[in-house]
């Protein structure tokens, strides 16, 4: 089983979400395009696509978690 292509979820559909998994399938080409040349350069392009994947993935979580964050005064059986 290849890691890359576990599924990642996000907690709400949002444009940083449509922009994440975007940038995941552009990875998951890249990889593949690696698999079957294997050179050096489709592996770099691969890492800045996969590098580029986990700065989104932390970028909409930490929004995400601001955002919960300030709604819980509002709205607080989100939590429950």
């Amino acid at each position: 089983m290849n890691p890359l292509f576990i599924n990642v979820t996000l907690p709400r559909l949002s444009q940083g979400h449509r922009r994440v998994k975007k940038a995941i399938r552009k990875r998951n080409k890249k990889w593949k395009l690696y698999n079957t040349t294997k050179k050096d350069t489709d592996y770099g392009k691969y890492k800045e696509c996969r590098n580029l994947v986990v700065k989104e993935l932390r970028n909409e979580r930490i929004i995400f978690e601001q955002k919960l964050v300030k709604d819980v005064k509002n709205n607080p059986k989100f939590f429950l």
